[in-house]
């Protein structure tokens, strides 16, 4: 599959999404340059394919060992998944981390998607790329009242507020809308830097 994929489109950069280190394994030895694990890279045998082979990652908090205190929690994991993927070789710039919006099992769902989608800018400190992956997702739907016809709207307002905290990575099915999103929020940066300038 990943094969007949380079074939068909050459420059397209792949990534594969797995916690399983086996297919890690295949996927970097058929090419493959980013590796996206639900799990932070959490098994030695996974940081093993990573240093063997040095490809980006993208490491996800997934908030399924939320404790009584999210920000302790969240913090811990930051700085553990990255002295980790460090001691494997990466550079901090190949390390992007997501904070794993909607991708919780704790009983108090809804308050820690929330904290999640504000996490962005005190997550800035770790200097490592934020991945933003909310694309549609049924948080929307179980905690704001958003069904799947609608989430666009609710995925495009949330991209633009974790793109305006510093996320710099969208995950997303909606290539074009995003894309027009972007802009739009780019012109808007800019007409207020003119502004600012001006004054």
């Amino acid at each position: 599959m990943i094969a007949a994929v380079q074939q068909e489109w050459p420059n397209a950069v792949l990534a594969v999404d797995t916690n399983n280190a086996d297919v890690m394994q295949r996927a970097v030895t058929s090419g493959v340059p980013i590796l996206n694990d639900i799990d932070g890279f959490n098994k030695a045998a996974k940081l093993e394919v990573v240093a063997n082979h040095r490809p980006a990652v993208v490491t996800m908090y997934n908030g399924r060992h939320y404790q009584n205190d999210v920000f302790e929690t969240l913090d811990q994991f930051y700085q553990e998944t990255l002295a980790s993927l460090e001691a494997a070789g990466l550079t901090r710039q190949q390390i992007a981390l997501d904070p794993g919006v909607g991708f919780s099992h704790a009983k108090n769902t809804a308050s820690l998607d929330l904290f999640k989608l504000n996490s962005i800018q005190p997550t800035m400190q770790y200097r490592a790329p934020i991945m933003a992956g909310i694309s549609r997702k049924s948080f929307m739907e179980s905690n704001f009242d958003y069904p799947m016809a609608e989430r666009l709207t609710a995925t495009l307002l949330l991209e633009q507020l974790m793109v305006e905290q510093g996320a710099r990575i969208l995950r997303v099915h909606d290539v074009l809308a995003t894309h027009k999103m972007i802009n739009l929020f780019k012109g808007y940066q800019q007409a207020d830097l003119l502004m600012a300038a001006r004054s």
